[in-house]
């Protein structure tokens, strides 16, 4: 495959891996977003659901203080006494009438009087603890703090969050119109618990009386929305780590495979060179041979069969080479690594190549002064080094 085919190919993926990130984390932004609109939602609702039972509550009271004074006020009545008393002054006649309870207190008491000239007058005072009416208005204007329980409003609140799935940690406070607090969870926080964005208005049915807020805040609100959703968010998050280690992974093995296609090309080219070495000079070995002056010269014949049998053996270590090449995809490619003298390899190299050399009318000139000749080495990559 072509570099730029590659890069095309590299390309048009990263685009794409960049436009699932995006997505991906698109909809995790609305998935916390619609988590915390439906925090919002549910704690509204316990906000609302707290302002009623509290109302609820201060309503039963006043019905039970109503009951009580009406026992009291019928207990009083049933042992009222009556008394009427008539008196004249300045030639007027006054008639007094007076019902007084069984403590003595004037519950109700009118005169009538007569003037000469036929006249009428009339008046009434009443008093005491038999008025319902504004016994029950003297309850409604209670004081907020008496008509509020601190502890029965945290019981309230912890109850209805728990009825809702909200396990969040809170602080809570009650605030009049001009935002003085009356009720406080948290003086530390007192600021953000006012400043809170959950808020309900307290005993709103009464029009006649001052507002006043339950404001409640939550302090680790983003933490606990997170925990929430720890679940979907690790998934999400786990799915992006392996989609882009697949990803560079790919990438890799895609260049470690055009590396590796480039070395074996390499390899072959210059095996095909190496091999045609040797078979040159066993040719022309044997054209020496087939020369009758110099067959007939034993220490020449010997000189030639031996470089023939030098030059095979130099073959079968290629094809050794060759066949080694295989285990190159596999990654197990390992070096026969051993001590040898690097000026016997020289001089062999040199013997065997000699004719060639001769054949094109060229010399070989040595220069071996290494005082310390071996090394440790593939032998057969070095061998072939010194013919390449």
């Amino acid at each position: 495959m072509k570099k730029q085919y590659i890069y095309i190919l590299i390309g048009v993926i990263t685009s794409a891996l960049i436009g699932l990130v995006v997505i991906q984390l698109y909809w995790i932004d609305n998935a916390v977003t619609l988590k915390e609109e439906d925090f919002k939602r549910d704690v509204r609702s316990v906000l609302f659901s707290v302002s009623n039972k509290l109302e609820e509550f201060d309503r039963f009271y006043q019905i039970e203080i109503t009951k009580k004074n009406q026992q009291i006020f019928n207990e009083q009545m049933s042992m009222m006494t009556d008394s009427t008393a008539v008196f004249q002054e300045n030639g007027i006649t006054y008639k007094v009438n007076e019902k007084r309870l069984a403590s003595g207190e004037v519950y109700q008491q009118s005169i009538q009087s007569v003037a000469p000239n036929g006249q009428f007058g009339f008046q009434v005072s009443v008093k005491g603890q038999g008025n319902n009416v504004f016994e029950g208005l003297k309850n409604r204007r209670r004081p907020i703090i008496e008509r509020i329980n601190k502890n029965v409003l945290d019981s309230i609140l912890k109850l209805e969050l728990l009825n809702r799935g909200i396990k969040a940690k809170y602080q809570y406070g009650v605030f009049d119109y001009d935002g003085n607090e009356l009720i406080i969870d948290s003086v530390a926080n007192i600021n953000k618990i006012r400043q809170s964005g959950f808020y309900t208005q307290l005993f709103s049915n009464e029009v006649v009386e001052t507002p006043h807020f339950l404001t409640i805040y939550f302090p680790h609100k983003t933490g606990y929305l997170l925990r929430t959703m720890w679940m979907m968010l690790s998934t999400s998050v786990l799915l992006l780590i392996i989609i882009v280690w697949a990803f560079t992974f790919t990438i890799q093995t895609i260049f470690k495979q055009k590396k590796l296609s480039e070395i074996k090309n390499d390899f072959i080219s210059n095996m095909t060179h190496e091999l045609k070495t040797p078979i040159s000079t066993i040719s022309l070995a044997c054209e020496a041979l087939s020369d009758k002056d110099m067959s007939s010269n034993e220490d020449v014949r010997a000189n030639y069969v031996g470089m023939i049998s030098q030059e095979n053996k130099r073959l079968g270590l290629l094809v050794e080479s060759v066949l080694k090449s295989a285990t190159w995809d596999k990654g197990d490619l390992k070096l026969k690594k051993e001590e040898f003298d690097l000026h016997q390899i020289i001089n062999g190299v040199s013997d065997n190549i000699l004719i060639q050399v001769e054949s094109k009318l060229g010399e070989i000139n040595k220069n071996l002064l290494a005082k310390n000749s071996l090394i440790f080495a593939d032998q057969v990559h070095i061998t072939n080094l010194i013919y390449n």
